[in-house]
Order: structure tokens, then C-alpha cells, then sequence
């Protein structure tokens, strides 16, 4: 779940290329990812942390509340943002910075 759409058409593209992985879904915001989330049932979500509307914080704890099962993991700019702190208090698993290496990023996934 990304705000941009170049963001999320290169994550898709470096995840369906992995023979365990399959992008099911895609959001912009938190209504269209808890309405994804509703229709596919999503074992793991990679969400930004900055969203218009609801922030990612904000979001993580919409879709925890309504599948606690969800394993969400989250995507920042900077290590130090107060959100990723946020995000990881209302029960994201993760996090991981926009500039980590793709092996970095499947690492996490998995």
C-alpha cells in the first residue's frame, strides 16, 4: 500500500517475479487497502507510512482491528520517523527503509 502509483507498480513487479510470492492486491489509501483486504485476504501487507487522508499508523491499526491475523510490514524514508514508531505500537511487524536493496526487502517479506 502506496500513495504513488510508480512506488507500487515497482514493488508488484519485483514481487511477482519470486516463484512464493503474489501480489494479490494494491491500495492508494486506507479505504481502497481495507477493502482489498476484505476481498483477498492478504497473508502480508507491505504498507507506506506516509498516506494522505489516514496516515500509516492510522491505517495498520483499521486493518488490524478488523483481520488481527494481518502481518503488516512497514515502508518509510527515514529510520527515524515518529510514524514507523507509532505503526509498530498499534502492531505492524516491521519496518523496512525505501532505499533497502531488493534482497534486503524479500528478506523481510519472508
Amino acid at each position: 500500500m502506496d500513495d504513488h502509483f510508480m512506488v507500487r507498480m515497482g514493488l508488484s513487479a519485483s514481487l511477482n517475479v519470486e516463484p512464493d510470492m503474489e501480489v494479490v492486491a494494491e491500495a492508494a489509501n486506507c479505504e481502497a487497502a481495507l477493502a482489498a483486504c476484505r476481498q483477498h485476504h492478504p497473508t502480508l501487507i507491505i504498507m507506506d507510512v506516509r498516506l494522505p487522508e489516514k496516515s500509516g499508523a492510522e491505517t495498520t491499526a483499521a486493518i488490524l482491528k478488523e483481520f488481527p491475523d494481518a502481518n503488516i510490514l512497514m515502508l518509510s524514508t527515514h529510520s527515524g520517523e515518529e510514524e514507523v514508531f507509532r505503526s509498530l505500537q498499534v502492531g505492524a511487524r516491521g519496518y523496512i527503509l525505501k532505499s533497502a536493496m531488493r534482497e534486503e526487502l524479500l528478506r523481510a517479506l519472508r
